[in-house]
């Protein structure tokens, strides 16, 4: 069964305080009381059903729409790299590491998820001058919705701009949910607090 720790779904469902108090409710009706029961019960570093996290992904993902959902993710994911419970250490260690190669920050995201996500597929990452990409193969059919894809948008897009310090646009360019297959590519699009270059349109 593919697990995650209780302590990255409970980040996500602390960060539904952040949301306006009806766009906050509207989520945690859609979740149902008896599913935020079991998270907020569980421990921290209990490993618990990815199935329960992705429940609480796709009802955000629901009451949120794309964008704001991205952007939520985005947000989540930028305070879960400075916490203790969930990605902290790990972010540090891979800041340190990675400091003359900002834009390879991304390939230790593979190692970081191993922390929190076990026995649902393999993720693995690739870099050239102007993109990065990341494709997880193998996550389990029946959990590869939208929310799930969605969320490492605004994941990845947390990485670029919080460790790498690079402008970046990330886009999902395959999305196949019954073979358990997304990738997510990363276009580099310069320093933070310098203009941005983006990728010309085709």
């Amino acid at each position: 069964m593919s697990e995650c720790r209780a302590g990255w779904t409970q980040h996500i469902v602390a960060g539904l305080e952040t949301l306006p108090a009806p766009t906050r409710d509207a989520v945690r009706k859609r979740v149902g009381p008896q599913t935020l029961e079991r998270v907020e019960a569980a421990l921290a570093l209990q490993w618990f059903p990815l199935a329960i996290h992705v429940e609480v992904l796709e009802a955000t993902r629901e009451v949120l729409g794309e964008t704001v959902y991205r952007r939520f993710w985005r947000d989540r994911t930028a305070a879960a790299l400075d916490h203790p419970l969930i990605f902290g250490r790990v972010g540090r260690t891979v800041l340190r590491r990675f400091t003359d190669h900002p834009r390879r920050v991304v390939e230790a995201v593979p190692h970081a998820l191993k922390h929190v996500v076990r026995d649902a597929g393999t993720m693995t990452v690739t870099t050239d001058e102007d993109a990065t990409r990341v494709v997880l193969d193998g996550f389990p059919p029946e959990l590869s919705g939208r929310g799930w894809a969605d969320a490492w948008v605004g994941a990845l897009d947390a990485i670029a701009r919080s460790m790498a310090g690079e402008h970046a646009v990330v886009e999902i360019t395959e999305h196949a949910p019954g073979r358990g297959r997304i990738e997510w590519t990363i276009a580099w699009g310069g320093a933070l607090g310098g203009p941005s270059h983006p990728p010309p349109a085709n």
